[in-house]
């Protein structure tokens, strides 16, 4: 006997079955409010960051650049008593131990050394450098002193000079007592210029590394430590033991 099948529901779904749930259609990200003030702030933030790090690096550049101007002014006449020439405090030391140059012209020189670089130093004094070269400015003070106690030594120096040199001949042991102390004290006066050219050279590469990290060049570059010139054919370095 043949079974009726039970009649289909309309529109062809089967009974009881759920009907599909339609959800609503995303806004995409880019187009999203909170996203978009997001990105706004963030930008702003990054831009604000940006020129506050562009500005600080320019000004802190700039601020070198007017420092070195203002040392360079402060320091000149110190500078110009070592700027390498004829006329400065080395050659001048050179030519007095080569006996090119006598004591009387010796110390109107230490007079005008001492002089020049009491006044640099006072006027570098009264300036205010960058935090990171309050140490360097330091050492070119103490390095200004040392070179005035230089300056001050050759005058002990050249008064031993003259001594040596009004003792006769003839008094051998006290000639060459006067002629020994004289070198002892050119020595000792040799020692103290080298401390303050290494200390000068010291404050001058801080200067010359913050320079070279902020990208500034100087408008004036500092001259280098005097040093000592060597008198012609020597060349200051020890004696080669290979060299017969």
């Amino acid at each position: 006997m043949a079974t009726k099948s039970k009649p289909r529901a309309k529109g062809g779904a089967a009974p009881g079955a759920p009907k599909p749930k339609i959800e609503p259609r995303k806004t995409p990200l880019l187009r999203r409010a909170w996203f978009r003030r997001t990105t706004a702030i963030v930008l702003a933030v990054l831009a604000l960051w940006i020129a506050l790090f562009v500005w600080g690096r320019v000004s802190r550049s700039s601020a070198l650049r007017s420092y070195e101007t203002k040392l360079f002014n402060a320091g000149r006449p110190f500078f110009q008593d070592i700027q390498q020439g004829a006329n400065s405090m080395q050659q001048a030391i050179a030519n007095f131990k080569l006996g090119t140059m006598n004591a009387t012209a010796l110390r109107a020189n230490s007079a005008k050394w001492e002089q020049d670089f009491g006044a640099a130093g006072l006027a570098i004094t009264k300036l205010k450098p960058p935090s990171e070269l309050k140490g360097a400015q330091f050492d070119l003070l103490v390095a200004l002193a040392d070179y005035v106690g230089v300056a001050r030594f050759y005058v002990v120096v050249q008064k031993q000079s003259d001594l040596a040199a009004s003792i006769p001949a003839s008094l051998k042991a006290q000639k060459t007592a006067a002629s020994n102390q004289l070198q002892l004290l050119e020595q000792q006066v040799a020692d103290a210029q080298s401390r303050a050219d290494a200390t000068y050279t010291q404050a001058m590469a801080a200067i010359s590394d913050l320079a070279a990290k902020w990208h500034v060049k100087a408008k004036n570059p500092f001259p280098p430590a005097p040093g000592v010139i060597q008198p012609p054919g020597t060349s200051g370095l020890p004696p080669n033991p290979l060299t017969p």
